[in-house]
């Protein structure tokens, strides 16, 4: 683990935090494919219906990101 200052989160003004790097072997791995995830097991099986549409999550996600600056971890 690596010691880095969390700005994004604390409005700018920073705090120690022990965080695992963002790119290890295994994220390495993970966008070394393509991969399509399928809801219709779960809708089938177990009756499971998304809160919001793909679309909404996507546009929540993005506000989110630009409202906290994707919460960036910078080290010091």
């Amino acid at each position: 683990m690596t010691r880095v200052l969390i700005t994004g989160a604390t409005g700018g003004l920073g705090r120690n935090a022990v965080v695992e790097p963002s790119l290890t072997v295994h994220t390495l791995g993970a966008m070394a494919f393509d991969m399509t995830l399928d809801i219709r097991a779960a809708e089938h099986r177990l009756g499971y219906k998304p809160l919001v549409s793909m679309e909404e999550a996507l546009r929540r996600t993005a506000k989110w990101l630009k409202q906290t600056d994707g919460l960036a971890v910078k080290v010091p």
